[in-house]
Formats: C-alpha cells, structure tokens, sequence
C-alpha cells in the first residue's frame, strides 16, 4: 500500500490499541485541562482522559466496544481551543 494512503487510513481508523497519546500546544493551565477534559467526556469509546499539563501530552484510554479515531481526537482538541502537534499509538 502505498504511505501516504496507509497514513490516511491509520488516520481513519478507530484507535487499535487500549491507548492513545496527543502531543498538544498551548496547555498550560487546569482550565486547559478541564475544557479538553469535557470534549472527550462527550466522545464515545473513551474510559479516561489524563492531562500532563508540563509535558504538553493528553493520554487517552479506551473502554470496550468502539473507539474513536485520531481525527475525531483531534478535532476534539480543536473545539476545547488548542492544536494536536503529534500523536502516538503504542
């Protein structure tokens, strides 16, 4: 398969593993948190949601059944106000 294509499809499909980490500018302070805390409590397939405000990560773990993808974590981000800069899959 071509990368780019195999890029977009990891992109697309829901998470594989248990967890999920977003590198993410701009957090800073608990309020920051609290914000992308609330978006991701709307996104279904989502168990918790830990903030590392000093190292700038969002650490997302998944319950049974459906996970989200990387883009709808991302755009989760986007709407609490901040920008998702990379992300890792372990």
């Amino acid at each position: 398969m071509l990368p780019i294509l195999t890029s977009v499809l990891t992109l697309l499909a829901p998470v594989p593993t248990p967890t999920a980490t977003l590198t993410v500018n701009g957090l800073s302070c608990p309020l920051c948190a609290n914000s992308i805390d609330k978006q991701f409590a709307r996104m279904g397939g989502v168990k918790k949601v830990d903030i590392d405000l000093g190292e700038g990560k969002v650490h997302v773990f998944f319950g049974e059944g459906k996970r989200p993808n990387l883009v709808a974590m991302a755009k989760a981000i986007d709407a609490a106000g901040f920008t998702v800069t990379g992300f890792s899959i372990p």
